[in-house]
């Protein structure tokens, strides 16, 4: 039982860091726009008969834990504030719903970041993210660049408008997706990539507000709070070890 009691703080101790980790990460992002919080969920571990019971009483039925696992990295998907910027390069979505990016090596990722920029390249000017990540039309095109930033319109539907009255630039519109199971995004920072497990991609409904960013989700009382608790379980834990290695040692100075 003293070497069970270690694997089970061992257990304890692994799982909690590795949720310290995921809250530090949160509280790290905190400023970065359109980041969307994470949390750890557990689960117990196997128990196992301590006395192989021989009828139905209760005193004979003891359980031993086998320490606990993490069971799923669950990602908050609530909407952060919406601040103004006064920027008209800048977009943020009202309601569910990701903008489609494109990397350099032509894989998708979905994010609520729309603080655009321009790339000028050798074959023209195209919208990107602040990383670099080229933002996609309803037909996943990239989307060039035409005009002057003062002279961009952005309407409620994403539908983007380039240069003056009389300028001749041909309106993109925006593509905006959501999943039926967000929780199955492979997550990335501000950036999510598709999974099998997070269900089918559909157009969604969200609303496209021009001069604004969508900031964190992140709550720093909450995330301080759960901060606390886990370095109080991990301390628990750690004792465990502690107490099991006091055990193990005492067992082998005795003398028959």
């Amino acid at each position: 039982m003293v070497s069970q009691a270690m694997y089970t703080g061992a257990s304890a101790l692994t799982n909690h860091q590795r949720n310290l980790d995921v809250i530090g990460n949160n509280i790290a992002n905190i400023n970065n726009n359109g980041f969307k919080a994470s949390r750890v969920d557990f689960r117990d571990g196997l128990y196992r008969a301590m006395i192989n019971p021989a009828d139905n009483s209760p005193a004979l039925n003891l359980q031993s834990g086998l320490g606990l696992h993490i069971s799923q990295l669950q990602a908050n998907f609530l909407q952060g504030a919406l601040a103004e910027t006064g920027d008209p390069m800048d977009l943020a979505l009202e309601g569910d719903g990701f903008f489609v990016y494109q990397t350099s090596a032509g894989e998708l990722r979905y994010s609520r970041v729309g603080a655009m920029r321009i790339s000028n390249e050798e074959d023209g000017m195209w919208l990107v993210s602040p990383q670099g990540h080229y933002l996609l039309d309803e037909n996943n095109n990239r989307i060039r660049f035409q005009g002057l930033p003062s002279q961009l319109s952005v309407t409620a539907d994403g539908t983007l408008y380039f240069g003056g009255e009389g300028q001749g630039f041909a309106p993109v519109r925006l593509q905006i997706v959501d999943f039926s199971n967000k929780q199955g995004l492979s997550s990335n920072g501000a950036y999510f990539t598709e999974t099998e497990n997070s269900g089918l991609r559909a157009l969604s409904n969200a609303t496209v507000l021009q001069h604004y960013e969508e900031r964190s989700n992140v709550d720093l009382a909450e995330q301080t709070t759960r901060m606390i608790r886990a370095q109080r379980a991990f301390q628990f834990a750690s004792r465990i070890v502690s107490v099991a290695d006091q055990m193990a040692g005492l067992c082998n100075t005795i003398r028959s």
